[in-house]
């Protein structure tokens, strides 16, 4: 059976590497945008599961559920722009000038947070509906899948785990 999983395990490497990337743009977003906007953003990962299930594996929707879907992402939209950072009008001072610089700065701090969540979620979903498109697509069960994709991660973070220095793992997180 272990001969078996190693054998059929190539295609778990996927995912595992796009949860790498995932974890990545979390630090990415975290530092730039607050943790309430990161939160409200990650829920788009649901539309992106929705139009890449449609896309990739023929699901089809109802009417409700795809209205439902656009309303969560207007809410999104909506609420990402009213946490965004504003820019200020025309500056008429070197102080406003350099405020409004100061401004224009935080936009695009923001606007590559909003981009790295946003990128994020594209992922989870993408990850999702590829697992689901192995698990249909192979006589493997669930569990065995999990083994495989658990090795592949393993792979990839105990070096990074290990590469770091001593104390500094988790430093900065509570």
């Amino acid at each position: 059976t272990l001969y078996r999983l190693s054998l059929t395990s190539a295609t778990m490497a996927v995912p595992a590497l796009i949860f790498l990337a995932m974890n990545l743009l979390s630090f990415v977003a975290l530092r730039r945008i607050s943790a309430s906007a990161f939160t409200l953003i990650q829920q788009s990962k649901i539309v992106f599961t929705a139009v890449l299930s449609r896309l990739l594996l023929n699901k089809a929707l109802s009417m409700a559920r795809w209205r439902a879907l656009l309303t969560l992402l207007f809410a999104v939209l909506i609420i990402c722009n009213q946490t965004g950072p504003s820019a200020g009008a025309c500056a008429e001072s070197s102080k406003e000038a350099a405020a409004q610089a100061f401004g224009l700065e935080q936009a695009r701090t923001y606007a590559v947070g909003v981009a790295a969540v946003a990128t994020e979620a594209a992922l989870s979903g993408l990850s999702n509906v590829y697992f689901e498109k192995v698990l249909k697509s192979t006589t493997l069960s669930l569990w065995e899948r999990n083994v495989q994709l658990a090795a592949y991660s393993l792979l990839i973070y105990v070096p990074m785990a290990y590469g770091a220095p001593p104390f500094s793992l988790l430093r900065g997180w509570s």
